[in-house]
């Protein structure tokens, strides 16, 4: 992710879908499995679907399925592949986060993380790959690591290390930046699900956004040294 994205609020352009190895897929009809796919995964679970469901709603026969595929799992793999990908470009690089904390305020910088989130699952297709990721984690493993490596751990990571570094350049207290990341992150966690919830029932999701501005604001109120 650029700092132009990160700092202007600009939309999120999803990447084009890449195959298990993260190489771009530039077969229509694979990519028209993939699609499908995610809409039938997404609505009754991976299990409960079908080789002959996917293929009717695609309209090829089940033969040529396997033409692009070699088999149902390595579907969800490449969704579970995409998934990833898209969540990686939620939090900007290390290599740009100095120069970010030092353009941007670090309550807005925290601000914007949540913009960007809301940004990525409002597309649609990001919104029914992480539906996938629910309904399948007390199934597949595969789902269960990435939502305790990427989503959890890996955030809790990226946090501690912003405030670690926002730590050394005197705009927050000396205190243990693992203990500040936890006390932060976790309601942020509890917060993201009920959106995600709320959008998936087609729900007004403005309180809550507004409970999440509040809890950036009083953490910063608490912590920050201005």
């Amino acid at each position: 992710m650029n700092t132009e994205v990160y700092d202007m609020n600009l939309p999120l352009t999803p990447h084009t879908f890449v195959d298990i190895h993260n190489n771009p897929m530039k077969n229509t009809t694979k990519i028209s499995i993939l699609h499908t796919c995610i809409e039938l995964f997404s609505n009754a679970g991976y299990s409960a679907v079908s080789i002959r469901e996917i293929t009717r709603n695609v309209g090829i026969k089940e033969s040529s399925l396997y033409n692009h595929f070699r088999t149902k799992d390595e579907i969800i793999e490449t969704i579970y592949t995409n998934y990833r990908l898209e969540f990686s470009r939620i939090l900007p690089s290390m290599e740009i986060l100095d120069e970010l904390l030092t353009k941007m305020e670090p309550e807005a910088f925290m601000q914007q993380g949540f913009t960007l989130f809301k940004m990525s699952y409002n597309n649609p297709t990001i919104e029914k790959m992480w539906r996938i990721v629910q309904i399948e984690q007390f199934r597949d493993v595969r789902a269960r690591n990435i939502y305790l490596d990427d989503i959890s751990n890996n955030t809790l990571l990226f946090v501690e290390q912003v405030f670690q570094k926002l730590i050394h350049m005197g705009k927050m207290k000396p205190l243990d930046p693992a203990d500040l990341a936890a006390v932060y992150q976790y309601p942020v966690f509890a917060m993201m699900i009920e959106y995600q919830i709320l959008k998936c029932d087609h729900k007004d999701t403005s309180l809550l956004e507004k409970r999440m501005n509040n809890h950036i604001h009083r953490f910063f109120q608490n912590y920050s040294t201005s």
